[in-house]
């Protein structure tokens, strides 16, 4: 995804970040179900 979005907006960092956002959602909305199912917890570094 972001190799494509790279070719496609070269010179235009806005329009390449715009088109990341919905990838960077889904994968923070899974991984705060995984947290949940797993009951994963932050350690001292991660906070």
């Amino acid at each position: 995804m972001k190799y494509n979005l790279m070719k496609l907006f070269q010179k235009e960092r806005d329009l390449y970040v715009e088109g990341k956002e919905p990838i960077i959602w889904e994968i923070m909305s899974r991984a705060s179900k995984w947290s949940q199912i797993t009951g994963w917890k932050t350690g001292k570094s991660d906070a």
